[in-house]
């Protein structure tokens, strides 16, 4: 089951990597676009960088991906903006720090935490593909209803592994982020 879960969604990831990679190339290489959006974005990081705590960083991460994946009823296009959004934020902090400081402190906790942004979204656009399965049953004279059905069930379960990765993906982001991302990056900078 865990080995069909993904390869259902091969299609789903490689659209969610690509939405989330088209952000950060747009914001890295035109950040003066995004400069006045997400100047306050860049001082809530700031400040908020030595209150950050596990539970806080998981609350914040997990509300992404659920709203992720509730935005598949609303034919994933809300999915679609969060992919490119989160992807613009990290463009255009990976253009406002040196590289190697950008990269010391993202690496360790962003390898979990965006591996789950991407499940999340992939989950998103297959849970929309369900939904139009199944309502392509009601619509549809030409297509059983009791197929669609079981076609819609079907894609919704190849969901359910892949949720469970992305909560545990980001809880341990969090855990790293909150707890371990400073002392390592200051060890790696030498600070």
């Amino acid at each position: 089951m865990f080995k069909n879960s993904f390869v259902h969604l091969k299609y789903h990831i490689c659209l969610s990597v690509i939405l989330l990679v088209a952000g950060i190339l747009i914001a890295y290489f035109y950040p003066s676009l995004f400069q006045s959006i997400l100047q306050g974005t860049m001082q809530n990081l700031q400040e908020g960088a030595s209150s950050i705590t596990t539970e806080g960083l998981f609350v914040n991460n997990s509300s992404v991906a659920l709203m992720m994946m509730l935005a598949s009823l609303l034919l994933s296009i809300p999915t679609v903006y969060l992919l490119i959004f989160n992807g613009i934020i990290i463009g255009f902090v990976g253009v406002q720090v040196p590289l190697s400081t950008f990269l010391v402190y993202t690496i360790p906790h962003g390898i979990f935490e965006l591996t789950a942004i991407v499940i999340a979204g992939a989950v998103a656009f297959r849970l929309t593909q369900a939904f139009l399965e199944i309502a392509n049953g009601i619509i549809n004279s030409k297509v059983k209803f009791s197929e669609a059905v079981h076609v819609g069930a079907d894609m919704i379960m190849d969901c359910v592994i892949p949720l469970i990765i992305v909560i545990v993906f980001l809880v341990i982001a969090a855990f790293i982020e909150a707890n371990l991302t400073v002392p390592i990056g200051q060890v790696l900078l030498g600070l």
